[in-house]
């Protein structure tokens, strides 16, 4: 099993389509294509976020270890326009 995660922000719009009794929501915006599609990046980085998303970080999401070092990787997103993208593999220990 693999799991990829993608997250961007901007502006979103939700609306409900479908036909009686089968309907769902659909996400439109941005942030909603830019996160569905980072997820389709095969890199060992399971954890993508655009750079709108990496500079809204606070600095605990950023850094971490011990020295603090940076947890995200810039690449530049060539299906986008080249855009900087940040992976990173970084996990933290679940703690009691």
């Amino acid at each position: 099993m693999s799991q990829v995660v993608g997250i961007d922000t901007s502006s979103i719009r939700a609306a409900r389509t479908g036909v009686r009794g089968d309907n769902d929501i659909v996400w439109v915006g941005r942030a909603a294509n830019y996160a569905a599609k980072l997820t389709e990046i095969k890199l060992p980085q399971r954890t993508w976020i655009t750079e709108d998303a990496y500079n809204r970080l606070r600095d605990e999401a950023k850094f971490g270890g011990n020295p603090k070092q940076n947890m995200w990787k810039q690449f530049s997103w060539t299906q986008q326009n080249d855009i900087p993208v940040y992976g990173s593999t970084y996990w933290w220990a679940v703690s009691n």
